[in-house]
C-alpha cells in the first residue's frame, strides 16, 4: 500500500432507512411527472384543436410520467455528487461519478467559519421561524470557505456525511499555513455566496456576470 492511499480519506451521504428510497423517489418524480403530463396533453390539445381523444391523453399522461421520473434520476445522481468526498496527501476530490479534483497547492485561503451573510430572504426565514437563523447561523460556523487560485470558491460543509468532520479536521491540518480563522469576506465574495450551495464551486467572475 502506498502511502498516498494510506492516508486517503473518505466521507459518504448518511444511508437513510431503506423505506425512504421508493418514498422520496415517488415524491420527486411527482413534480415534474405533473408539468410533463400537463405541457404534453395541453400541447396536444392546442395543436389539433381541442380534439385529442382520451386513449391519446392516456399516452402522453404516461410518457409524462416516464419523463419525470428519468428527469429526477439524472437530477439526484447530479445533486448526490456533492456528498461524496476523498482527501489524499495532494488532492481533495468531489463526486463519484463527475469528479471534480482540487489540487491541495491550489488552495490559497481556508476560512475556518463563514462569516454571517446578509441573506434577501433573512427577513422572512425571521418571522416564519426564528430559529432557523441560528441554525443556519451555526452550520455556517462549521463551515469552511475553500478560496483557490484562480479566484474560485468552495462553501464546504460535510459534518452530516460519514466521516466529513474527520475529513474536514485533516484537511484544514493538511492546508495548515492558509488557515485563515475569523476571516472578513470582501463585497464580491460575499455578494457571491448570497446564492451559492453547499458544496459547489462558485465560478470566479459569478458576482460580475450576476450584476452585468
Amino acid at each position: 500500500m502506498t502511502e498516498e492511499k494510506s492516508t486517503t480519506l473518505r466521507a459518504y451521504p448518511p444511508k437513510p432507512p431503506f423505506w425512504h428510497y421508493p418514498a422520496i423517489a415517488l415524491l420527486s418524480a411527482m413534480i415534474p411527472g405533473v408539468f410533463y403530463v400537463l405541457v404534453f396533453i395541453i400541447t396536444a390539445e392546442l395543436v389539433t384543436d381541442f380534439h385529442v381523444t382520451q386513449p391519446t391523453r392516456y399516452a402522453l399522461a404516461v410518457v409524462g410520467c416516464l419523463t419525470g421520473i428519468a428527469t429526477m434520476v439524472i437530477f439526484l445522481r447530479w445533486e448526490q455528487d456533492r456528498w461524496y468526498w476523498e482527501l489524499t496527501e495532494s488532492k481533495l476530490v468531489v463526486g463519484i461519478r463527475n469528479k471534480k479534483v482540487f489540487p491541495l497547492s491550489s488552495i490559497v485561503r481556508l476560512s475556518d467559519g463563514i462569516p454571517d451573510i446578509a441573506l434577501p430572504a433573512k427577513s422572512v426565514i425571521d418571522s416564519i421561524n426564528p430559529l432557523l437563523s441560528a441554525v443556519l447561523a451555526a452550520g455556517r460556523a462549521q463551515a469552511f470557505l475553500l478560496v483557490f487560485r484562480d479566484g474560485s470558491m468552495l462553501p464546504m460543509h460535510i459534518h452530516a456525511c460519514e466521516g466529513g468532520t474527520q475529513l474536514m479536521e485533516e484537511l484544514k491540518a493538511r492546508v495548515s499555513d492558509r488557515v485563515c480563522q475569523n476571516c472578513v469576506l470582501t463585497e464580491a465574495e460575499a455578494s457571491a455566496l448570497k446564492l451559492a450551495d453547499w458544496n459547489r464551486v462558485v465560478r470566479k467572475g459569478f458576482e460580475r456576470r450576476k450584476s452585468a
